[in-house]
């Protein structure tokens, strides 16, 4: 079994925002940007409507711009129009160990949206690197609740988000679901001036 240990000296802690930043490819980011804000203080998204494909169980979120499609992880093999009206893709916590296949792994480098994994304990790394699944790869300590990642050439741009004060609750899950829908958006912007 390969373990992985040196993995945490990746994580960057953000300061301040929710943004993934301009991050180098193979990069990644913590972020809690709502524990840096009071639970009174916070504000769902409201920027534009963004449909996400999700495999298998649509989330409880605020935002009632969010549409979600069903897919499953076959769709992601085979249905490149759906795939192609999306802005993102959300892997629920059941579908974890199956989308850590190799064959994903490839699937996601030819996405052109990202995909984010909920519920992960693993971070992103069972879905970037080939020759790992979820099964093998070690907890993380870090307190990651979503990884998402978005193929940028040969490499993945990455995302990792907390939960409030590292709290599993209705209210926590659904304030890292806005980080998320605002890290979407600006991807969108950012592409867009492309």
């Amino acid at each position: 079994m390969k373990k992985i240990w040196c993995l945490p000296l990746l994580f960057l802690f953000l300061a301040a925002g929710c943004s993934s930043e301009t991050a180098a490819p193979t990069s990644s980011s913590i972020s809690n940007a709502v524990q840096e804000e009071s639970i009174e203080n916070y504000i769902p998204y409201n920027g534009a409507d963004l449909k996400i494909g999700i495999v298998e169980i649509v989330p409880e979120v605020n935002e009632k711009n969010i549409t979600f499609t069903t897919l499953t992880l076959g769709d992601l093999e085979k249905n490149e129009v759906v795939l192609n009206e999306l802005d993102a893709i959300f892997i629920m916590k059941e579908h974890l160990v199956e989308a850590s296949a190799s064959k994903y792994t490839a699937i996601y480098h030819n996405l052109k949206i990202p995909v984010f994994f909920i519920d992960t304990t693993k971070s992103f790394i069972p879905f970037t690197e080939e020759e790992l699944n979820y099964k093998e790869v070690e907890d993380f300590e870090n307190q990651t609740y979503i990884a998402g990642i978005y193929p940028e050439g040969t490499e993945f741009r990455t995302w990792q988000y907390g939960l409030y004060n590292n709290v599993k609750n209705k209210e926590t899950i659904k304030m890292t679901y806005t980080n998320v829908f605002l890290t979407i958006d600006e991807l969108i912007h950012e592409r867009s001036k492309k």
